[in-house]
């Protein structure tokens, strides 16, 4: 959900903003917005039975098989712990995201590191977002920097210094 506000408020911080790191986002750019419909349909679960569906959906779609188990526990434990009312109205807001009306505004590089868990189409994303570098974590799922820290890290630190090292500073 960062990466959808960090590039709403790109244009708003201007020329101090020297670029955007999204993980484990961005994969929807370049697709048409969902029917309101479809967005009712994926956020009506959890308006229903918010600590269960949120329990089911982490464990179940956002990791990968061979996720260490106590983390996976622990995470959909956490998340179905928050207020329910708050969370289904990020998750509706996240889904209605129309990229298209916010990325024509963004002028600074975009780098994105996410999970192989779901795949990433970077030439439909460069199509909308021509300075767009990603990079894919291997055998990781949504949570990756809790997966594979030593293997998250050093990509996040080379995306935060990679504008600087463009600009020649």
């Amino acid at each position: 959900m960062g990466a959808a506000v960090a590039l709403v408020a790109a244009p708003l911080i201007g020329a101090r903003l020297r670029g955007v790191i999204a993980v484990e986002a961005l994969r929807t750019v370049g697709l048409p917005p969902l029917a309101p419909a479809e967005i009712e349909q994926r956020v009506a679960p959890f308006r229903t039975d918010f600590v269960g569906e949120t329990r089911r959906m982490v464990s179940g779609s956002l990791f990968s098989r061979d996720a260490d188990r106590a983390l996976v526990q622990k995470v959909a434990y956490d998340m179905s712990l928050e207020p329910p009312a708050i969370a289904v109205a990020s998750l509706r807001s996240l889904l209605s995201m129309d990229f298209a009306s916010v990325l024509p505004a963004v002028h600074v590089p975009v780098y994105a590191i996410n999970s192989d868990l779901l795949p990433t189409d970077a030439a439909r994303i460069r199509r909308s977002l021509p300075d767009f570098t990603l990079d894919v974590l291997d055998h990781t799922g949504h949570f990756l920097m809790l997966e594979a820290p030593a293997r998250f890290n050093p990509l996040l630190l080379k995306d935060i210094e990679a504008p600087s090292a463009r600009a020649g500073r």
